[in-house]
């Protein structure tokens, strides 16, 4: 399912969000969250934002878009210490 500007625009309403209150959530301007919005930026943050606000995930909104985005790194999957690189055998 894509979704269009204008069906996004109103299940963020539905959901009880505009462009303002989703860029003060983020820290970011509105036009920040407009371009997303638009396809006119990619940030994938504000992005995957807005997806789960609507409880769509982001390729359902953005098919193309992020489709080579690299995954997501997952917190401890690095070891930190030398032990921890090279544990003895």
């Amino acid at each position: 399912m894509h979704m269009d500007v204008i069906e996004l625009i109103y299940r963020l309403k539905r959901a009880g969000h505009t462009q303002v209150s989703l860029a003060q959530e983020l820290g970011v301007s509105r036009g920040v969250v407009n371009d997303v919005i638009h396809d006119r930026g990619a940030s994938l943050r504000v992005a995957s934002h807005i997806a789960a606000v609507v409880g769509v995930d982001v390729d359902q909104l953005w098919p193309d878009r992020y489709k080579d985005r690299p995954q997501p790194r997952h917190v401890g999957t690095r070891p930190d210490s030398k032990e921890e690189r090279h544990p003895e055998k």
